[in-house]
């Protein structure tokens, strides 16, 4: 699975590289935890809605160190999450919080 794939998913367009990446020692790959994911979105998303999200990322593997995104720094994000003032908190003036929002029917 080399080099990158083109899906479409809720109506956009999406570009999917490095799906043979190996994500996990057990040997998950990109790919297969994509898999997963859209197979428990429908069950797990409802229960997210409106929650803040916290992301860490593994960038090259969970064996190595990780990095955390709690906030949007001018990311462009897909129309499930939208990113909401939050209250100053330790003398941060304001920031962006990650709300997975509710699904537009």
């Amino acid at each position: 699975m080399a080099g990158s794939t083109a899906v479409e998913v809720g109506g956009r367009s999406l570009t999917l590289s490095n799906l043979d990446k190996v994500l996990y020692p057990s040997g998950f790959t990109k790919a297969q935890v994509i898999d997963y994911y859209a197979r428990v979105a429908p069950f797990a998303l409802p229960h997210l809605a409106n929650r803040a999200l916290t992301f860490k990322r593994f960038p090259n593997g969970t064996d190595t160190n990780s990095n955390t995104l709690n906030f949007l720094q001018g990311i462009p994000t897909p129309g499930a999450i939208n990113d909401v003032p939050e209250p100053a908190t330790l003398g941060i003036a304001a920031i962006a919080a990650m709300l997975v929002a509710r699904r537009r029917r």
